[in-house]
């Protein structure tokens, strides 16, 4: 991507913006990633998409070959750096460039250091941290060959303002943005931009929800429903008191700060973090305290039903779907 006159500096959603460039985008199967590569194709750009999400991999690319969309899609794992090296060397042949790339996939699992296992945060890390690290390393010489190209990396609101038991999730949010400003420096020269956008709270729902296992007799249906219904409030609550502006952030938004960073509007940004916070940095959550007070009743409420019916916890109604995530590890 080489350096553009002022003059010539295309709008970032002109219809010429991104029309015969290339980008990848990881972790793209749903959410910010899915969002992201499809805006990319409608603006006419090739996008190579990935997720270990087989399934919902599989419902993108029916999606975007309904548009006509120039792609390759890749089921596999991105904290494996062979499918990483396998995908960009894939995505380098078949067009012979690569623009742009957004380090987004992502993994958690709930815990503090004295709880949680060393492979949790070995996971974490890898699919958070090392894959990014490791694409970045494949990229630089391809989009050094083609004078310059942009990498947006995805970090978190919650590495500024952590929520409990997200140690590790924070922790590798934060080395994330370090990173990024660490290799915008490294790359300059070379007029590799590296970028990060930081989201807030977002509702990510994208696609068809989620498969649950069926309840067992032990729980009664009146139990089950009273569940689903406080984890309902629970949700409306969160996003009522998580940052000043009235609105629900989309996966959407964070999708178009991601195009502006990739694109020559951009030209000038490097080492950069762009939150997509809906103003959460800048908010106390004081006026919002009888808010915040309704949801720790709600919570407390909620853990008495999963005290009483172990069954209704999420990590066991989605245990089945998680398996299929992790891949066979």
């Amino acid at each position: 991507m080489s350096f553009t006159p002022y003059d010539q500096t295309p709008s970032v959603f002109a219809k010429s913006a991104f029309r015969g460039r290339v980008f990848g985008v990881t972790g793209s199967a749903h959410g910010i990633g899915e969002a992201t590569v499809k805006q990319l194709a409608r603006l006419g750009a090739s996008v190579v998409v990935m997720d270990i999400d087989a399934e919902n991999l599989q419902r993108v690319k029916e999606e975007l070959r309904s548009v006509n969309a120039s792609m390759r899609c890749h089921p596999g794992d991105v904290a494996d750096p062979r499918f990483l090296k396998k995908v960009i060397s894939d995505a380098h042949r078949r067009w012979g460039r690569i623009d742009g790339w957004v380090n987004n996939a992502m993994f958690n699992s709930f815990g503090t250091p004295e709880r949680q296992e060393l492979r949790d945060l070995n996971r974490i890390w890898q699919v958070n941290v090392q894959a990014a690290w490791v694409a970045c390393g494949l990229l630089t010489p391809i989009m050094k060959a083609a004078g310059g190209g942009s990498i947006v990396n995805l970090g978190s609101f919650l590495s500024h303002h952590p929520h409990p038991h997200n140690t590790a999730y924070c922790t590798t949010k934060a080395a994330i943005e370090g990173f990024t400003r660490a290799l915008a420096v490294d790359l300059a020269r070379d007029r590799i931009r590296v970028n990060a956008v930081v989201p807030g709270t977002i509702n990510t729902a994208y696609g068809p929800p989620p498969k649950y296992r069926p309840q067992p007799p032990s729980v009664p249906a009146a139990t089950l429903q009273k569940s689903l219904a406080i984890r309902k409030q629970m949700t409306e609550l969160i996003w009522r008191h998580a940052h000043p502006l009235p609105d629900q952030g989309q996966s959407r938004d964070a999708a178009d700060a991601i195009l502006f960073l990739l694109s020559d509007a951009a030209r000038f940004i490097t080492g950069s973090s762009l939150h997509v916070d809906g103003g959460a940095g800048a908010f106390s959550l004081h006026p919002a305290a009888i808010e915040a007070a309704s949801l720790a009743r709600a919570y407390k409420t909620h853990w008495a039903l999963l005290k009483k019916h172990p069954t209704l916890r999420m990590s066991y109604l989605l245990s089945a779907q998680k398996k299929r995530l992790r891949g066979k590890k």
